[in-house]
C-alpha cells in the first residue's frame, strides 16, 4: 500500500543454504532494462552464532540453536535448556526439547548431551523422546523423526510456497504499476492533454494484467502519432495495429 514500508526476510536453515544469495532481486524488461529491484534481509541460521539466539530468551527460538553455530556446548546447551524449561506446559516443553535435539547432527554435541544426562539430569532430559535420539542417533532414527514430523514439515513447505507465490504476485504488481507510470510519463512528454484525459488512460491501463502487453503499449507510446490513437489502441488491441 502507498506510504507503507514492507520488510522482507528470507531464512536459510540447511548448512550452506543461501550462500550465494546477495539479498537483491531484479526484474528486467524484454529489452534488458532494469524495471524493478528490491532488497531483502537474509538470515542464514547455520551462520548465526548460537549465543545470538540464546540471548533472545524465547523458548520457541531455542529449537533453532541446534541448527546454528554452537561453539561452546558445555555452556550453551544448559542455557538453551534453562530457557525451554520456562515453558509451563509439560507436553510443549518436552516437544521443544525433542525437536531441538533432533536438529543436532554434531557427534561432539551429542556427547555433551549424554554427559548432561549421565552426570545430573537437572534439565529433565531423561525423556522417552530424547533417550531414543541419543541411543539411536543414526540415519534410521533421523528418518523416523522426519516421518513423525512429516505434517509439520509439509506445513512449513506449504507456507514457504505461499510466501513465494505472494512475493511473485507483489513483484508482478509492482512491474505493472511501474510500466503504467512509465507509459503515462512518455505520453505526457509527447502530447498535451488535460488531467481528465490522462486519468482515463491511467484507469484503462490499470485494467491490464499482462506485463507483456503493457510493455508493448509503452513501446507504442514512444512512436504513436496521436493520443487518440493510443487510447483506441488501449481499448481495442486491433486498432492501429495489434499490440
Amino acid at each position: 500500500q502507498p506510504g507503507r514500508t514492507c520488510y522482507h526476510l528470507v531464512f536459510y536453515i540447511g548448512h550452506g543454504a543461501g550462500r550465494n544469495d546477495p539479498g537483491v532481486y531484479k526484474v528486467y524488461d524484454p529489452d534488458g532494462n532494469l524495471i524493478l529491484t528490491w532488497s531483502y534481509q537474509i538470515v542464514r541460521v547455520w551462520e548465526v552464532p548460537a549465543d545470538e539466539l540464546i540471548d533472545t530468551g524465547r523458548p520457541f527460538v531455542m529449537v533453532l540453536v541446534g541448527l546454528s553455530k554452537i561453539t561452546d556446548p558445555l555452556r550453551q546447551l544448559p542455557a538453551v535448556l534453562e530457557i525451554i524449561n520456562t515453558v509451563e506446559d509439560p507436553v510443549t516443553r518436552e516437544r521443544l526439547k525433542t525437536v531441538f535435539y533432533a536438529c543436532i547432527e554434531s557427534e561432539e554435541i551429542i556427547d555433551v548431551l549424554k554427559e548432561l544426562i549421565k552426570e545430573k539430569d537437572e534439565y529433565d532430559l531423561d525423556t522417552a523422546g530424547i533417550r531414543w535420539i541419543l541411543k539411536e542417533h543414526d540415519e534410521r532414527v533421523v528418518q523416523k523423526l522426519r516421518a513423525e514430523y512429516a505434517e509439520e514439515i509439509a506445513q512449513l513447505k506449504q507456507q514457504a510456497e505461499q510466501t513465494r507465490a505472494q512475493l511473485e504476485q507483489q513483484a508482478e504488481q509492482r512491474q505493472r504499476e511501474t510500466l503504467c507510470t512509465n507509459i503515462i510519463t512518455v505520453l505526457q512528454s509527447r502530447f498535451a492533454a488535460d488531467d481528465t484525459t490522462y486519468a482515463i488512460i491511467r484507469r484503462l491501463l490499470a485494467t491490464e494484467t499482462d506485463p507483456e502487453r503493457l510493455q508493448a503499449l509503452f513501446n507504442a507510446g514512444v512512436t504513436i502519432g496521436s493520443l487518440a490513437d493510443f487510447q483506441n489502441m488501449v481499448v481495442s488491441p486491433q486498432a492501429n495495429g495489434s499490440v
